[in-house]
């Protein structure tokens, strides 16, 4: 009864073309060589980030183009490698940052919050598009954006771009 109010669009993935699924649906095994991705000695975030970025509306290099066009997230990464000022002499627009400082993370010019994209201003509304196909309504969309994309006010955006649907 609860499902009815959703429209749902059903596709198979094979396996071999959905290695996030793969991948994670799988148990670590003892007593094994290290992985090629343990043995490339690249951060994990990197490889996280990679899986992030599959079913993602932008690619990676729209994404770093973005990024690096955007003023604010421009700033957002200064303060990070510079160190941030006191909160009292910030402005209130970098609040929704500095309270999250601790968790951002830069990999590959891609700016994460908690392993998720923080999404420049300019491919908002392409992530917004893409929480949105099937119509699932302003919590799923929520629940489904937390999963994978931030940025300030981003349940403001979703309950907006859901009731100008």
């Amino acid at each position: 009864l609860i499902l009815r109010s959703y429209d749902f669009k059903v596709e198979h993935i094979q396996g071999k073309d959905n290695c996030v699924a793969d991948t994670l649906s799988r148990l670590p095994v003892e007593g094994v060589e290290a992985s090629g991705l343990e043995k490339s000695g690249k951060p994990y975030g990197t490889h996280l980030l990679h899986v992030r970025l599959q079913g993602c509306p932008v690619t990676k290099g729209e994404l770093k183009e973005a990024i690096k066009a955007d003023e604010e997230l421009q700033k957002v990464k200064l303060y990070m490698e510079g160190g941030w000022p006191e909160k009292k002499d910030l402005e209130s627009r970098w609040f929704p940052y500095y309270e999250k400082r601790e968790e951002l993370s830069c990999e590959e010019g891609i700016l994460l919050w908690n392993g998720r994209i923080v999404a420049p201003t300019k491919v908002r509304n392409r992530f917004l598009e893409m929480l949105h196909l099937g119509h699932p309504g302003v919590r799923a969309m929520r629940d489904m954006a937390r999963l994978h994309v931030w940025w300030p006010q981003v349940d403001l955006a979703i309950e907006r771009f859901v009731k100008g649907c």
